[in-house]
């Protein structure tokens, strides 16, 4: 078997940037906080979050969407937590990206549920 490195989000050379269009980006953002709505979200120190994931919601597109955020705005790291205490949903952001954090995650995510 081999090795895996899972390189942090700074080490890549496009880290400030999002690839995303407008329209994109307002129907992506739509998604996250599609998915926010129906999660416990606790807004950690720094520009970072934990999302609770409740069994309800579909594991798979979760993975979908983050794989698709990090095609676009890689500045983001995303960390799944799956075991017997539940699933969680680790999001960071590099400092000064709170705007873009909050952005993500909306208002139920800004009022830390």
């Amino acid at each position: 078997m081999g090795t895996m490195r899972i390189s942090d989000a700074a080490d890549r050379p496009d880290v400030d940037a999002c690839t995303l269009g407008r329209a994109e980006l307002s129907a992506r953002l739509d998604d996250w906080h599609q998915l926010v709505r129906r999660c416990d979200v606790h807004l950690g120190p720094g520009t970072q979050a934990l999302i609770e994931i409740p069994d309800a919601v579909d594991l798979r597109a979760v993975v979908d969407l983050v794989e698709a955020e990090t095609s676009c705005c890689s500045f983001f790291s995303f960390n799944l937590l799956v075991d017997a205490g539940g699933r969680r949903l680790v999001v960071r952001a590099p400092e000064g990206r709170a705007t873009e954090l909050a952005a993500l995650l909306g208002a139920q995510g800004a009022a830390g549920r």
